[in-house]
């Protein structure tokens, strides 16, 4: 009998490229969602998150932070509605919001700054802006997590061998780097490690600790372009590769791998199961 092996077809760029932007749609509007309708309204129940937002506005307007503007787009002139002082970013914007102020624009931006620093120094107005900052961080860490889960677990589970709904449209799956199925426990740490973990929340954090942008979002991109089998950083976890699936055929154990058929090796692949040649003419080709 001939006995062949072959190499494990490495995805190209462009349609892993394609499959993440997929997903990352995907994702964004899951998070959407999740964020809003399920863990918004959780921490208004929870922490009266409400109530505290409620409070915050009162504290920066008592500091002079957020002031009340004239609603021009209602016929009530008593109409107003809030608005906080950082959000002007230049001059011209400055000078039309108050068009009758005594001081300059360079003035206001030394007023307010000073404004900020008598707010954090109060602990009452402080502490109430870092709760909310808190519960906001975990209502942004829990939908991410769910989101994320759907998309690179969940779905993976269902579809098998890895496969996104990018990267089924892509016709992309993950294996080893020897051409093999991969196990449960590899696509789960790919997502909550890799993924989750390391690509998402430590890149969130160093970016609000450190002003750092996306670290190891960008370092796992970078070692896409770079590495041989571009391998991204939570392939390099989880012990995965992302693999052309009509060009590589899959197995379950190393020994399967040593008896494959050289006429299957471009098909669309399913986990593969050895079968013998089921015709006379299979077995003389053979």
């Amino acid at each position: 009998m001939q006995t062949t092996t072959y190499d494990v077809v490495v995805a190209k760029t462009f349609p892993r490229i394609g499959a993440y932007l997929l997903d990352g749609i995907i994702i964004f509007l899951l998070f959407v969602v999740f964020y809003n309708y399920v863990m918004y309204p959780i921490a208004k129940q929870l922490w009266s998150v409400d109530t505290l937002e409620a409070e915050y506005v009162g504290h920066m307007k008592n500091f002079g932070i957020i002031v009340e503007l004239p609603d021009t787009t209602t016929e009530d002139p008593s109409d107003t509605y809030d608005y906080n002082l950082y959000g002007i970013s230049n001059a011209e914007q400055y000078a039309e919001l108050f068009p009758d102020a005594v001081m300059t624009y360079d003035e206001f931006l030394v007023d307010l700054n000073n404004k900020a620093t008598l707010f954090y120094a109060d602990e009452e107005a402080s502490g109430v802006e870092t709760l909310l900052s808190v519960y906001n961080l975990v209502q942004i860490a829990i939908s991410f997590l769910i989101s994320q889960m759907l998309v690179f677990y969940i779905v993976p589970l269902i579809l098998k061998n890895g496969q996104t709904p990018g990267k089924k449209m892509m016709h992309l799956g993950l294996a080893t780097p020897e051409g093999l199925i991969i196990r449960n426990w590899q696509l789960f740490a790919r997502f909550l490690i890799g993924i989750y973990a390391v690509e998402t929340i430590l890149s969130i954090a160093t970016y609000m600790m450190f002003g750092l942008p996306l670290l190891p979002l960008l370092i796992s991109a970078i070692m896409v372009l770079l590495t041989r089998r571009h391998v991204a950083l939570h392939d390099l976890i989880a012990g995965t590769v992302v693999v052309d699936l009509k060009q590589t055929l899959l197995s379950n154990t190393l020994e399967e791998r040593q008896f494959v058929e050289p006429s299957r090796a471009f098909e669309p692949i399913s986990p593969l199961l050895h079968n013998e040649p089921s015709s006379t003419e299979d077995k003389q080709d053979v």
